[in-house]
């Protein structure tokens, strides 16, 4: 993730033992409250390989900072 003075925050990521890949998004709205937006995809196969399709999600969240 990119640092936190960002106020857009990309995000990725690949399962290292499972071929599943994860990307997305997180906006600082105010320097308490950040709203974001995760999808990801799992395949079958070995490793980073994938073979076939297993299942994909989509994720929305609300991050309260509250130090």
């Amino acid at each position: 993730m990119m640092p936190a003075t960002f106020r857009v925050r990309p995000t990725f990521s690949i399962g290292p033992l499972s071929p599943s890949y994860a990307a997305g998004l997180n906006l600082r709205v105010t320097k308490k409250i950040n709203l974001g937006v995760q999808g990801g995809a799992n395949f079958y196969g070995f490793m980073v390989f994938p073979t076939r399709f297993e299942s994909y999600s989509v994720m929305a969240s609300i991050y309260f900072d509250l130090r």
